[in-house]
């Protein structure tokens, strides 16, 4: 099955386990039955929300809103497990309990026909982009063909990034590659509302033989798939920024370089490592882009100077990269 994020474990798993441990060690005591059976629809309908969520992208939201509700049923199920144990009469907490384990089933029955709903509208909204620059070429081939040629060769870069955005969706974590997903569609319906009338003024246009007129509809179909691929772009770059894998990736590298960085610095300094050597090293790496935020991480981490935890990281970190930001103005001015 295709994987939608980069996370293997499922939560699927982690929730149901939690709860199967609150059951009492005699299975066969009165309405026991009833708890697993209840765990077990539970899981399913976890499992097959997180099947849907393979084919129609993440959905975080979701499990942010089970996971808000969560401890409070595992301790609901303790509380059934110790009325069931102890035959204390108290049938009401058990029957609440199991009415609590269906209602979350059926929340994942509901939120899965949903996100498969929202996956299909979607798909939908792309089958007809692709109609939709088929009759503009079948009705302007003749007449405008240069603006069609530049049109449809828009058109394929657009669609072209909204694959490649939901690609990169399944290498990351559920919450980034549901801001992903979300963003595709949100792409390609606003998109496909600022086309979808656009062959029946090619039509009109045409009656009239106003060949200028269907150039300016194609352009501005054009200029609609420019905006959507750049809005996409930017938006998928931002976010993937942002994604805890790429953070992780940009740590590991400023790491490797601080301590390629500060042997130099040591060497310089014939052998001896202090401040300078340290504040040195911080420089170097705001000059090749690392953020300053990674930059205090990386000080605090491998430096050996003892004020660094008590400031001096984040002091070196700023002024490196006012610093770089400085150097950069400077050689500008000196370019013009």
């Amino acid at each position: 099955m295709e994987t939608t994020t980069a996370e293997a474990p499922s939560l699927t798993t982690d929730y149901t386990q939690e709860l199967l441990q609150t059951l009492p060690q005699d299975r066969n005591l009165p309405n026991v039955q009833n708890f697993v059976e209840g765990i077990g629809q539970l899981a399913e309908d976890m499992e097959s929300f997180e099947e849907a969520e393979a084919s129609a992208g993440a959905a975080p939201n979701v499990w942010d809103v089970y996971d808000e509700q969560h401890p409070a049923t595992v301790e609901m199920a303790q509380q059934a497990a110790e009325a069931i144990t102890h035959d204390d009469g108290e049938a009401n907490i058990v029957q609440e309990a199991t009415e609590k384990l269906d209602a979350h089933a059926e929340f994942f029955q509901q939120q899965r026909d949903e996100l498969l709903r929202r996956e299909e509208e979607h798909q939908k909204e792309i089958a007809a982009l692709r109609e939709e620059l088929q009759e503009l070429k079948t009705l302007s081939q003749q007449s405008s063909p240069q603006a069609l040629a530049e049109c449809l060769a828009v058109a394929a870069t657009f669609l072209n990034e909204v694959q490649a955005t939901r690609d990169a969706a399944k290498e990351q974590p559920r919450v980034v590659a549901g801001e992903l997903f979300a963003n595709t569609r949100r792409a390609v319906h606003d998109t496909y509302q600022s086309i979808r009338f656009a062959p029946s003024r090619i039509k009109h246009y045409l009656m009239q033989k106003r060949n200028h007129a269907v150039d300016r509809v194609l352009q501005n179909v054009a200029h609609a798939f420019d905006q959507g691929a750049k809005s996409l772009v930017e938006r998928r770059d931002t976010i993937l920024q942002n994604s805890p894998l790429a953070t992780e990736h940009e740590e590991r590298q400023a790491a490797a370089k601080y301590l390629t960085i500060i042997d130099e610095e040591i060497q310089k300094n014939g052998g001896k490592r202090n401040f300078l050597c340290e504040k040195h090293a911080a420089v170097a790496l705001a000059q090749t882009g690392i953020r300053e935020s990674v930059i205090e991480k990386t000080l605090l981490a491998h430096s050996t100077e003892p004020k660094m935890k008590t400031g001096l990281a984040k002091e070196l970190a700023s002024e490196a990269v006012n610093e770089g930001k400085t150097e950069a103005v400077e050689a500008e001015e000196a370019a013009r």
